[in-house]
């Protein structure tokens, strides 16, 4: 259910639009029996979420015209298609239904079936339908790897009437704007972080969605000789002893909370030594602080490569950082979404979750990566059960 009040309006004006969606021409069989007076030449997968005036319209073939359309409407949450009215198509072949009821608000979706079967191609435009704002908290590895550069114009494209504003922050702060119900739903990596959240009650459904890997990286010179090690914890070890320059996020994040994890694991106190520095901001501009200070540093894969590859005419914007530690188990990253309760935008929260855990949305994460940089950046993972993963959630 979407509730207004006045901040919420403020932040999330709904913007007036028109909304095409089209189907491709295609045959229907001939009805063979009269007990079935009507075949659907399209369900439009139109969904209506205003209370204003619309019309719904449809351009059918030759064989269409002076044929009557029935319109039928189903509200989600019910069962069937209940009929809206009728209409006959024009000597052009062209339909018009229009609808107006002040009272009616939420989602519907509407579906047009012809008295004849036909070939047809019909186009369903809904006029005046708002854009609701989904607000996405996540984090800044998800937005500097480029993943929302793809995931999010692929969901706008199933979902038009839906426009998602993400809030890149780290996944400390991404969980505290889905507590304050700031945000919508939360992108997130801080598995620790989150099943507090979710005990205290501040979010609903996690969900798996992908995951990757940590990677230590550092000067190509390599003063604490880490390069090749197979333990995060033995690199960390080398990194303190020798003082070399290290470059933490310092900013709550789910890459933080690991790289202080690593530090206490190794039995090592980092935070207020001088070779410690805290950036205070994302994975990117910390990488872009470690390149300057010829400082190690925790990365993401994703990001790493997204700033590091010169596949396909990309530019290494880190020249001084090579990849020294990788392939760790303790190095394991698991994403989840969160659908906040209560939030402004629960419908498109649940859209979103369900479109990037559904079989559409593991594959555009799953395949990410690989045009843009000639590698896979993140391993779907909603339903897997792989040990490793499982144990890191």
């Amino acid at each position: 259910m979407r509730r207004f009040n006045a901040p919420s309006l403020m932040r999330r004006a709904a913007l007036a639009a028109v909304i095409a969606v089209a189907a491709a021409s295609f045959a229907v069989p001939v009805i063979a029996t009269a007990a079935a007076p009507y075949v659907t030449i399209k369900t439009s997968n139109t969904v209506l979420a205003n209370a204003a005036p619309f019309e719904i319209s449809g351009t059918a073939g030759p064989s269409a015209k002076g044929k009557i359309v029935s319109v039928y409407v189903q509200k989600p949450g019910t069962s069937a298609f209940s009929k809206s009215g009728t209409v006959v198509v024009n000597s052009k072949g062209k339909w018009y239904f229009p609808l107006y009821n002040p009272k009616v608000k939420g989602k519907y979706y509407f579906k047009a079936l012809y008295s004849t079967a036909h070939s047809a191609t019909i186009v369903t435009n809904v006029l005046n339908a708002p854009i609701y704002q989904i607000i996405l908290a996540s984090t800044t590895s998800t937005q500097d790897s480029g993943l929302f550069s793809v995931l999010i114009p692929a969901f706008q494209k199933a979902y038009p009437w839906e426009h998602v504003n993400v809030v890149a922050v780290g996944s400390g702060e991404a969980l505290t704007l889905g507590q304050n119900k700031d945000a919508d739903v939360c992108l997130v990596h801080s598995p620790a972080a989150e099943l507090t959240f979710m005990s205290n009650g501040y979010g609903v459904d996690r969900r798996p969605v992908c995951y990757n890997d940590f990677v230590i990286v550092g000067p190509t010179a390599d003063p604490a000789h880490i390069n090749g090690d197979t333990s995060a914890l033995d690199a960390f070890s080398k990194i303190a002893t020798s003082a070399a320059g290290f470059v933490s996020r310092g900013d709550a994040s789910g890459t933080n909370t690991k790289e202080l994890g690593l530090w206490t694991s190794a039995g090592i106190t980092a935070v207020g030594q001088p070779w410690y520095y805290s950036s205070g901001q994302g994975m990117g501009a910390t990488l872009l602080m470690a390149d300057n200070l010829n400082a190690y540093t925790l990365s993401d894969r994703a990001t790493w490569v997204s700033y590091t590859s010169t596949f396909n005419g990309n530019v290494d914007k880190l020249p001084h950082l090579t990849l020294l530690v990788q392939g760790d188990g303790i190095l394991l990253n698991p994403y989840h979404v969160i659908r906040i309760p209560g939030a402004n935008n629960m419908d498109g929260a649940l859209l979103f979750e369900n479109y990037i855990t559904g079989t559409v949305g593991q594959k555009v994460i799953d395949t990410y990566g690989i045009l843009q940089y000639n590698q896979q950046l993140f391993h779907a993972d909603f339903g897997t059960t792989s040990t490793p993963i499982a144990a890191a959630r």
